[in-house]
């Protein structure tokens, strides 16, 4: 692929494998995609401008920030229960990316924390055993909110708000 975030991505599933080991199928599955498409387009280079994957190799994929624009979910009740595609990884991974797109770029009335440090807090809490192989999207946002909150860091309002607005939290 002459994509960068595609080809990341791809990259990004070894590491989530050797540390979350997150099933491949279901919400875990989407949980393993959406982070794989948030590292790959942080390798790329995350920006406002640059959100869809695989736009620079003319075969956009999903739209971090606004899923929607490819008929993808934007909050958990949109999620799509179907038997298609491992259970709708790909499709319903825009949930989670979403929400960590928004913590790392912000919006209105949000400043974003940038790709280093949210991305450095998602491979510390795999490393360290916070995740399960079968967790659950809504079970990741809290494990991760309680993780950023441990740390003491100082973007985790926007992640719980993040969190909240895809409806992955039920507030903060």
């Amino acid at each position: 692929s002459d994509a960068l975030d595609i080809v990341a991505h791809e990259y990004a599933h070894s590491v989530i494998n050797a540390t979350a080991d997150f099933a491949g199928s279901g919400e875990a599955g989407a949980l393993n995609e959406g982070l794989a498409d948030v590292f790959g387009k942080a390798v790329e280079g995350l920006t406002s401008e640059n959100t869809v994957m695989g736009a620079s190799a003319g075969h956009p994929l999903r739209d971090l920030m606004l899923p929607s624009a490819f008929g993808d979910p934007e909050t958990y009740s949109e999620f799509v229960i179907t038997s298609a595609d491992r259970g709708g990884v790909h499709h319903n991974s825009t949930i989670v990316s979403r929400a960590l797109a928004l913590t790392i770029l912000g919006w209105p009335g949000r400043a974003g924390a940038g790709a280093v440090p949210v991305t450095r807090l998602i491979l510390d809490s795999m490393r360290h055993g916070a995740h399960s192989p079968g967790s659950t999207l809504e079970a990741f946002a809290a494990q991760l909110s309680d993780a950023c909150r441990a740390r003491a860091l100082g973007f985790c309002d926007t992640l719980e708000a993040a969190f909240t607005e895809t409806e992955l939290l039920a507030s903060y």
